[in-house]
């Protein structure tokens, strides 16, 4: 009887298939929301320089020999990218086993456990047992990875099955807006001049409240009717799937394995064009791009080109291009689906622009020897990242059909990663080259 009241209820909320109003565009700065929430925790762990610079410093003289000082943001970046690469793919196969909620709830629960830990660790006295204080930090580091890897796949694969794509651009929006948050929180700790342990907790912190309000509203999701009647649009689709499967044996299993290599051949294009664009950005931003430096820049060098050149040229004004054209796409898509692979891979030109700026260190001659041209090709290449890759993520769950939107959804987040990964991989082959040619 409540099955027959819930379906009842289902139907009378599909209606003539017109879905309602979102009032206030409350599902719209919701998906915001869950878009902070998917790239703050790793921005708060490569922000917290200082506080992770103090933390494993060496100060007893004994075995604690400041070994991770200079290398823990490299291992942090082979610890976090290798399981959040792995349980991206992990989630595209074998998301059809769990519910969304069952997914969305222990994947954030995950990394909020993390930060809690992280948080915990602050005040302890790490300079006895920096080994054991960094290892805990990398399993930290892991296990946010891979909570973050089916939190982020969850929330592109929900902003699929809305009709509108702002809903994916709101996703793609709040991730540049968490890198901005990260970008500000570094140069005000430089002007504010706090301790590394109080700006530890402010950064990890900071995460906690995000993730919550992360937690808070996604559940709120449940009793908005605009979202209400497309998570029930998914499943009575589903429902509709599993009706027409020949097989008895089939259409009594509640799990349906979707098709991926049929999904796969609908979306390849934009896939290819997330991937390429991501690639092209990690390859330059930030390995290279951090390591350019003032061309007026000597010892007794104004605090710009000294202190604040690099946090503001490389990661404050990155971030800040990158959020505006993930922001200008939701309202000026300008650019088809068909015509995307021409800028995106465009974007390759980058490259040999940014080997001739004053990349240091180097054997060979700056050709573009001015400030202006690295702030100005950080200006292009961010915009083009935000405004290209927010397209390419906005038109790929629209070539499948609404029971497979969840799932586009979440390959287009797979192809996401991939560039990630092979642009990070590719950013020390091309320092190699900057500092032999010539």
């Amino acid at each position: 009887m409540e099955s027959d009241d819930e379906d009842e209820a289902i139907s009378s909320l599909l209606g003539n298939g017109k879905p309602p109003r979102d009032r206030f565009n409350l599902v719209y700065w919701i998906m915001y929301v869950q878009g902070i929430g998917t790239l703050l925790p790793w921005n708060m762990f490569i922000t917290a320089h200082t506080y992770f610079d103090y933390k494993l410093k060496n100060e007893t003289g004994t075995n604690a020999s400041g070994q991770f000082q200079y290398s823990f943001e490299n291992y942090f970046s082979v610890g976090f990218m290798i399981p959040n690469l792995s349980f991206l793919a992990l989630n595209v196969f074998l998301k059809h086993h769990f519910s969304l909620r069952q997914r969305f709830t222990t994947s954030i629960l995950i990394v909020l456990s993390g930060f809690v830990v992280t948080v915990a660790l602050v005040p302890l006295d790490s300079f006895s047992w920096q080994n054991g204080f960094f290892g805990v930090t990398m399993v930290i580091v892991l296990f946010t990875a891979v909570g973050g890897a089916v939190y982020q796949s969850g929330v592109f694969g929900l902003a699929g099955m809305f009709q509108d794509h702002k809903y994916t651009s709101a996703v793609m929006a709040g991730q540049g807006l968490a890198g901005i948050f990260a970008s500000l929180a570094s140069i005000f700790s430089i002007l504010g001049g706090s301790g590394p342990e109080e700006s530890g907790i402010a950064y990890f912190s900071c995460g906690i409240f995000v993730l919550l309000a992360a937690i808070a509203t996604f559940f709120l999701l449940h009793y908005i009717k605009f979202s209400q009647f497309f998570l029930h649009r998914q499943k009575a689709s589903m429902d509709a799937v599993v009706q027409r499967a020949d097989d008895e044996e089939e259409e009594d299993r509640k799990v349906i394995r979707p098709n991926f290599w049929f999904i796969f051949k609908r979306i390849w294009k934009p896939a290819l064009n997330v991937f390429i664009i991501f690639f092209v950005t990690l390859s330059i931003f930030p390995a290279i791009t951090s390591n350019i430096k003032s061309v007026a820049a000597h010892p007794d060098a104004s605090p710009w080109t000294d202190a604040y050149f690099t946090p503001v040229t490389c990661f404050l004004l990155f971030n800040a291009c990158d959020f505006t054209g993930r922001t200008i796409a939701a309202w000026i898509p300008f650019i088809s689906s068909k015509w995307l692979w021409l800028p995106s891979f465009l974007r390759l030109a980058f490259l040999p622009l940014y080997v001739f700026c004053n990349v240091q260190p180097r054997d060979s001659p700056v050709v573009f020897n001015s400030d202006v041209f690295p702030i100005v090709f950080m200006l292009l290449m961010a915009i083009s990242n935000g405004y290209l890759s927010t397209l390419a993520m906005m038109y790929g769950p629209s070539f499948v059909s609404d029971h497979e939107k969840e799932t586009a959804g979440t390959m287009m987040a797979l192809f996401l990663g991939l560039g990630l990964v092979a642009g990070s991989g590719f950013s020390f082959a091309l320092a190699a080259m900057i500092k032999h040619i010539g």
